[in-house]
């Protein structure tokens, strides 16, 4: 289990990033931005809180899909 924090304007992205890369997605949880939004993240942010199924996914394999998904989060 791990979380990403990510702009909740592209929620529907970073879940489908997640999912269709064999992540499972346990839940989302959206809260104000407390740093007031940057520019083109909007006011509201998620935290996703996913896991992966170690049957099938190795953590080399884990953290080269994360390397790939991260980059595109505007705070990483």
């Amino acid at each position: 289990m791990a979380g990403l924090q990510v702009p909740t304007q592209d929620l529907d992205m970073y879940v489908s990033e997640l999912t269709d890369r064999d992540f499972i997605v346990t839940s989302m949880h959206n809260f104000k931005d407390l740093r007031g939004g940057q520019e083109g993240t909007g006011d509201t942010q998620t935290l996703l809180l996913w896991g992966a199924d170690s049957s099938s996914m190795n953590l080399d394999r884990i953290i080269s899909t994360l390397k790939e998904i991260t980059p595109e989060i505007p705070y990483s």
